[in-house]
């Protein structure tokens, strides 16, 4: 563009008075041209961006994806799964996430019942009782349709309450998931007595299926005593906490933990000796007096973890373990 004050621009010369009006004279038709330039701009980035809408409109038509089998995306699906945890009742993960992506993702999801069969469970902790009730009924609703969701297959649930809340809001949680015990599976629980009193009372018919079970006592006052068997199906038990037990019955464990937070607690070789398949063995418990002729062999055990509580050197005299592989001790006791 040529200009009458070519030789000035982008140098420091300061222009009079009389200068400046013939400038902004100047300056008009530029403006104007400008202010029509950005308007066709603005037209064409219009066009542009709608004509770029529709190109990646149809060429979403010819995705590979589209023209999977459903089969195919249901398996892509569970993969998308977590598996070092279970699922949580988050829109931001699967499969939540992903009944919200399209109608079709969404129907495949709501009929693939292995997408539901893993469920977390965090028990609301608030302060004001009408909200808290809302959000627990709200929650409880929520359960509900997961588990409906999973059909007749089994589940994997952990079910966590803060020590102190669950007298207000887990009852109606607890009583949701206690419907489905006979398709449980894999389950941890941590909460307070009275909910954990309620789990360690379930007979044999009411958990058939069960093959890995966690139970933690919240609570550092009040114990509980496990009175029933558990079913040959689980491979996997910790107990951990205030839960007593003098035996466990005959079991097909190969798993066993057992963390008793008191000195006063279940004697570790009569339970062991119920436990011939172990293979690996995590106990943090007090010894108690030993039955000087009772000797117990644990002829697949390959680890073990041991937190002495009281003084253990009878208890280790008394184990014939011929594979262990790993041993891990830790002491309570002070160096004398």
């Amino acid at each position: 563009m040529d200009s009458p004050f070519q030789s000035h621009l982008n140098t420091n010369y300061t222009p009079s008075d009389e200068e400046i009006k013939k400038i902004s004279t100047f300056l008009v038709e530029p403006l104007s041209k400008l202010s029509r330039l950005d308007s066709q701009i603005n037209d064409l980035l219009k066009e542009r961006n709608a004509l770029k809408k529709s190109i990646e409109a149809h060429r979403a038509l010819m995705s590979p994806f589209r023209r999977l089998p459903c089969d195919l995306i249901r398996e892509v699906f569970l993969w998308c799964l977590p598996t070092d945890r279970n699922c949580a009742m988050s829109c931001d993960e699967a499969p939540v996430l992903l009944s919200r992506v399209c109608s079709d993702w969404r129907q495949i999801t709501m009929t693939t019942p292995a997408m539901w069969t893993s469920l977390h469970i965090p028990v609301p902790d608030l302060s004001d009782v009408e909200i808290l009730s809302a959000k627990t009924k709200q929650r409880t609703g929520v359960v509900h349709e997961w588990l409906r969701r999973s059909s007749n297959l089994p589940l994997s649930i952990s079910f966590f309450g803060k020590s102190g809340t669950e007298q207000l809001n887990s009852g109606l949680l607890f009583k949701e998931v206690l419907r489905h015990s006979k398709r449980w599976k894999r389950m941890r629980f941590e909460f307070s007595t009275d909910l954990v009193q309620s789990i360690i009372t379930l007979s044999q018919d009411q958990v058939p299926t069960l093959e890995s079970l966690t139970i933690i006592n919240l609570s550092d006052f009040h114990s509980v005593l496990l009175t029933q068997s558990f079913p040959p199906s689980l491979h996997r038990l910790s107990l951990i906490g205030l839960i007593s037990t003098q035996r466990l019955g005959t079991l097909q464990l190969t798993h066993l933990t057992i963390h008793h937070r008191s000195r006063e607690g279940p004697e570790p070789l009569r339970i062991l000796k119920e436990c011939s398949l172990l293979t690996s063995c995590d106990l943090s418990l007090p010894c108690g007096t030993i039955d000087k002729r009772l000797v117990v062999t644990l002829p697949y055990l390959q680890e073990l973890y041991f937190h002495e509580v009281t003084n253990s050197a009878d208890f280790f005299t008394h184990l014939t373990l011929p594979v262990l592989r790993r041993l891990k001790f830790r002491t309570s006791l002070g160096l004398n």
